[in-house]
Order: structure tokens, then sequence, then C-alpha cells
């Protein structure tokens, strides 16, 4: 459109009347999540004591059950994780108590989607943190049991990773033809390493 001649203010409010988004409400998708947080002195749970208290945590869209819908994860840190399941429209059903998405869990950060066994069926990699002792806070990889279930092997798969991880990728790194997963944790200050870089091996028959 050609608004050389036309006033400022016109143009603008033209530009306004089409809005780019529209919001849906919560009680239409059923969306509902909260990352609340309490502080806690005697658990270090809080500022002075775990600097990554208020970084927030992630939020994955992927279509778990293949019937070509996004569904929602959302990582909590103090709260449950939540898997939402998309049934159209912009409604979504909550299926986080059934799905085995919190066994294991204590401090989500960061979500990734891969589909690490090569079945067809999109797997979740959840990457954990949080103030916690070094052996509770491992990383988690729950398999696609193809029902919008999920049950976890993130030990039998090499990927329990026990850093503060705040979030991971999945690429080729050796051109071998399978995944393989860097893992990004905080500062090494904290008695971690900054960067873990996974090697998976394609016969391993531990790990299927």
């Amino acid at each position: 459109m050609d608004t050389t001649n036309r006033p400022f203010n016109e143009t603008k409010e033209k530009k306004r009347s089409s809005p780019i988004f529209d919001k849906i409400d919560v009680s239409s998708s059923n969306l509902r999540f909260a990352n609340n947080l309490t502080e806690d002195l005697e658990t270090n749970a809080n500022l002075f004591n775990f600097d990554y208290f208020y970084n927030g945590a992630g939020v994955g869209l992927e279509d778990i059950n293949n019937d070509g819908l996004l569904d929602v994860f959302f990582c909590g840190n103090q709260v449950p994780n939540k898997l939402f399941l998309n049934k159209g429209n912009f409604q979504f059903e909550d299926i986080s108590s059934t799905a085995g998405i919190n066994l294991g869990k204590v401090w989500s950060n960061g979500i990734s989607f891969v589909d690490i066994n090569n079945d067809g069926w999109m797997d979740i990699y959840v990457s954990q943190g949080g103030p916690n002792p070094r052996l509770s806070r491992k990383n988690l990889l729950f398999i696609n049991l193809q029902d919008n279930t999920f049950v976890e092997k993130a030990e039998e798969f090499g990927l329990a990773d026990m850093g503060i991880s705040t979030q991971s990728a999945f690429f080729d790194y050796d051109n071998d033809g399978d995944l393989d997963c860097i893992v990004m944790n905080e500062n090494e200050y904290y008695g971690v390493d900054p960067i873990n870089l996974y090697r998976i091996i394609k016969d391993n028959p531990e790990a299927i």
C-alpha cells in the first residue's frame, strides 16, 4: 500500500485496525500453567544462595502422538511439569498426571524433543538443575510408549547429566548416522562442567 501522501496518524491507525495476533483465553484453551516459585532460606532455594533462582523454565511444542497437531510441554522449576495434548481448534487436554513425565523430576529448566530411538515417535529430554544435591538433579529422558505415556531412561542412554543444566540440543556430531547430544550447564564456579557432549552408541541394547 502506497502511504506516501497519507498523514502519519491515519496510516498508523489503519495498521492498528488489523491485529497480528488473537488472544485465546485459558478458559477456552485449558492451557493452565504457572511456574510459581517459593523462596526458602533453609534449602538454598533463594536468590542469595542460588544465582539462577529466577532464570525461569522452558516450553516445547511437538506432535507427541503423530496426529498432526502440536502438543505443549511446560517445564516447572518447583512445580510439576505439564504436558497438554492438542485436541484441535486451540483446545488442549492436560495429560500430565497419566503421561509419566514427572518421574525423577526435581527442578526442570529446559525441554528438547528428539526421536532418540528412531521409532518415529518423539521422545522428551528434560534438563534439570536448581539448588539440589548433584545426585538428585539428573537430567531425564522420557521414551515415548506410543500411547500418550512415557518411561524414563536417561541412565540407559548415558544422558543422566548431573550438572545444573539449562538446555540441550541433539545433532549428529560424528557423522555416524545417529544422534548425539550437547548439554549446556551453568557456570563451573558451582562445581559442574559448563558443557557436556555425549556420543550415543547406536547398537547399545541396554538403551533400546
